[in-house]
């Protein structure tokens, strides 16, 4: 054995050892109090406190903050955002129990999660090893001294175990798409309320067996600026199949709030079930201290798990297709007949068969049918009274549509309302054969088919691997393959989602999160329930039922955004829907300025790096256009002239100076921002430049400036321009929390009596150099010429050869050195 192979070997053992480690720690992790971090969500115009567990929200609000929009503006929208998973389970005494397991949540009375009798959580704990122990942050994209050691959810990777000093990316490793993201992992191993045992190989986890992995996402781009994307990822780690699952989402909030007073008694809510959304408004529109409008804030549904066995569409896309409608008359018992058609389905593989009763008997050979779904037998006999059952997941009058009537009856005294959640809906009339070739109903991501036709020959042919120009399995063959753009499991509309399926308003102290069977009740779908209005109300809705057999993995990805009218909150939420079909493909906007200032006697001057002019876009290119520069009195940027779209509504804001590129693109761009009736003013063909000086400001007032860079989109792919995000967060008491790299904050002054500015006494070419040229030079900062000192600037040329032409050099570093201390010479820039 040569010694290269023992080299390899020993370093593959070593690699198994550890990954072996890693893997057994995975498998051992549990949730635990002692892992709870805090982190915030600031990445566009919605900001909040969030923590490792799937809560978003403020637990002490100050210092959390629940919810803010805009950001800065210390209006107050969200108190707690709370998750909940519940299961119908037979615990170990042989009794029905629903268990709903939910996140800690914050400290008051009504809010908190359960807890047991000595105080301990019954709750989603977070795991530990997802965040950096030595500190109390939870993980985010843009804080690398967040981020664990190494990861222990990618230890099998065979390359790089662990990822170890690596983004573990929504996108991929290192991969960073959001302007923000957040990762935690959490489990309700601590849920040990009820007598029931999840995992027959581990008796200490309690609760439903159910891990939670949890991402948040935010983008600056104007078109989703009012949103904050969170995704939940449920798996089972337990050993019981569940077949009765409902994920449930509660907003307490305080609408018309800011940090200065509530005005939390008059808030209404609704839901809109085509659209998957829920939201909360304003009675009279007017918040505290009077400002307005108030607006809307809610949730919405973008991904949930899909019903394709029910014959209903559940979605709501198939309704301009072939089909029955579902009505009441439906619904109406109905006297079981010999030669009555009926469906029989196979819960298997949910086929349909139809024929008389009098059939089905003879191939049963009695006078009784059984059918069998899981471990229940249901019995059919001549002259049996028919009736659906809601929410048992069989077909009970055997007309071949599972739990259709799913609907409740609420109220009391004069107001009794009763809601069915299918009511309107298309759906397979199996008797006769409508619906069974409209593609939309009950549609899957595993048939083959590409049921809502958006499988583009010219975009989408890309082969197995999604990836232009590999050449794979696919490729340019002319017809969609798994694994392609907008085809089966890359496309979530060809999922029939059950979306939001119930919803409750109630007064905040109505229904505790440690009441699992009041919950569950209003939870159940089809429990739609907006009777009560201008009130303290809190909201809760929900998306069930959905089996969760053991390792399957259910995926929630959800909206939590805003809007100042319902037109607006509802476009946003249509972007939302958009982004998210997309896999968030947004045009990126450049890198940011990295900016700094110098103040002088009533001047300020701005200077930035150019990398903004390298960034490329993940669907353009190289499209950077220029710069515009942003100044503003508050640190909020609220005084600056606002661009409004042509709704009226608030869209950006006028910046002080503009400079771009001399080349093709000026003037308007004629792509619009689709549904906004505005263009992006790419500039005059100024020229591009890296400083640029105010002097219209006035001595010890202070300024806040943004130097942001922007792109020329796409006129071939209708992409319109982007643009880098620019902002400073405060504090609920004013204070500057942190600011992003291209914001500076500055002061002029008239210099001190006897200043001199800052100079270089003489300039002069090394000896043993080569070159003929001459420097010049501008002093930028003059605070960081230090008297007395010496500077080399050093340029590392290299010979480009030309073909038919002479040779020529060119730069590719510089350096700038101290060289004052010759034996400890200090490198200042290095590019």
């Amino acid at each position: 054995m040569n010694k290269y192979f023992i080299i390899l070997s020993r370093m593959a053992f070593l690699v198994g050892i550890i990954s072996s480690w890693l893997f057994a720690q995975m498998e051992e992790l549990h949730g635990d109090y002692l892992e709870y971090r805090r982190g915030i969500h600031s990445g566009n115009k919605f900001r909040t406190t969030f923590y490792n567990d799937g809560y978003f929200g403020a637990k002490n609000q100050p210092p959390d903050i629940g919810g803010e929009w805009p950001i800065n503006s210390g209006r107050l929208y969200m108190w707690d955002a709370d998750l909940f998973v519940g299961a119908e389970v037979i615990d170990s005494e042989g009794a029905l129990k629903h268990i709903m397991s939910e996140v800690l949540s914050n400290e008051l009375s009504w809010s908190i999660g359960d807890r047991s009798p000595s105080g301990e959580p019954w709750t989603f704990l977070p795991l530990p090893g997802f965040a950096n122990p030595d500190t109390t942050l939870v993980a985010m994209s843009k804080l690398k001294f967040s981020w664990p050691y190494f990861w222990p959810d990618k230890v099998e990777d065979a390359v790089d175990p662990g990822w170890a000093g690596s983004w573990n990316g929504y996108f991929g490793k290192n991969v960073f798409n959001a302007d923000e993201e957040s990762y935690s992992v959490s489990d309700d191993y601590a849920n040990a309320e009820f007598k029931f045992y999840p995992d027959s190989s581990d008796l200490t986890r309690r609760g439903l067996g159910i891990r939670n992995y949890t991402r948040g996402f935010q983008w600056s781009n104007t078109l989703v600026e009012d949103i904050l994307f969170v995704l939940y990822d449920f798996e089972n780690v337990g050993t019981t199949n569940h077949d009765k699952v409902v994920f449930a989402y509660k907003f307490g909030n305080n609408m018309g709030q800011t940090t200065k007073g509530e005005d939390g008694s008059d808030d209404c809510g609704t839901y809109l079930l085509q659209d998957d959304v829920a939201f909360l408004y304003d009675y009279d529109d007017i918040g505290y201290g009077g400002f307005s409008p108030v607006g809307l804030f809610g949730g919405a549904f973008l991904e949930s798990p899909g019903n394709p066995f029910d014959g209903i569409d559940n979605d709501g896309d198939g309704k301009e297709g072939a089909g029955a409608v579902i009505a009441e008359e439906m619904f109406l018992p109905e006297t079981l007949t010999l030669n009555a058609p009926i469906v029989l389905i196979d819960y298997q593989s949910f086929t349909r068969r139809v024929m008389t009763l009098a059939k089905a008997l003879e191939e049963a050979g009695g006078d009784t049918l059984k059918i069998r779904y899981q471990d229940q037998i249901f019995k059919y006999w001549n002259g049996k009274l028919l009736e659906e059952n809601p929410y048992n997941l069989v077909d009970d009058n055997l007309n071949g549509l599972i739990d259709e009537n799913t609907g409740s009856t609420f109220g009391s005294d004069n107001v009794i309302m009763t809601t069915y959640l299918y009511i309107g809906a298309k759906c397979v009339d199996y008797l006769t054969g409508e619906g069974l070739d409209n593609p939309l109903l009950d549609e899957r991501r595993d048939d083959g088919i590409d049921n809502d036709h958006d499988w583009n020959l010219v975009f989408d042919d890309l082969g197995a691997d999604g990836a232009p120009y590999t050449y794979d399995y696919g490729e340019g063959d002319g017809k969609p393959t798994f694994g392609e753009p907008h085809f089966d499991k890359t496309d979530i509309d060809e999922t029939d989602m059950i979306g939001l399926t119930s919803f409750t308003l109630y007064r905040y102290e109505e229904i505790p999160h440690w009441e699992d069977e009041l919950v569950w009740e209003n939870v159940q779908p089809g429990f739609l329930d907006d009777v009560l209005q201008n009130a303290n109300v809190e909201l809760l809705y929900g998306s069930g039922f959905f089996p969760m057999p053991v390792q399957k993995i259910e995926r929630f990805s959800m909206a939590i955004l805003c809007g100042e009218n319902q037109d607006d909150f509802i476009d946003n939420k249509q972007w939302a829907s958009k982004a998210y079909s997309e896999n968030y493909n947004f045009a990126k906007a450049p890198s940011l300025p990295i900016v700094r200032a110098v103040t002088g006697d009533k001047k300020v001057t701005l200077f930035w790096d150019d990398f903004a002019e390298q960034s490329t876009d993940p669907l353009t290119g190289l499209d950077f256009e220029g710069y515009r520069v942003y100044r503003s009195t508050d640190p909020a940027f609220r005084d600056m002239n606002v661009i409004t779209d042509g709704k009226g509504l608030d869209l950006a804001r006028k910046p002080l100076v503009q400079f771009d590129l001399i080349n093709e693109y000026e003037g308007y761009s004629e792509i619009p921002f689709v549904g906004k009736g505005v263009q992006f003013w790419l500039g005059d063909n100024t020229g591009i430049v890296h400083t640029w000086t105010d002097t219209t400001v006035r001595n010890g007032f202070t300024y806040y400036y943004a130097v942001t860079a922007y792109d020329h989109g796409s006129v071939e792919l209708k992409i319109p321009p982007s643009e880098t995000n620019y902002s400073i967060t405060l504090s609920p008491s004013g204070d500057i929390e942190e600011k992003g790299p291209n914001v500076v904050i500055a002061r002029p002054e008239a210099p001190a009596a006897g200043y001199v500015a800052a100079r270089l006494d003489s300039v002069k070419l090394l000896s043993g150099g080569t070159t003929t040229g001459r420097m010049g030079y501008k002093i930028m900062d003059p605070s960081l010429i230090k008297d007395g000192h010496v500077y080399h600037i050093t340029f590392e040329d290299t010979l480009i050869e030309i073909n038919n032409g002479p040779d020529t050099l060119r730069t590719n570093y510089f350096y700038l050195t101290d060289v004052t201390k010759a034996d400890t010479p200090d490198t200042l820039i290095a590019r």
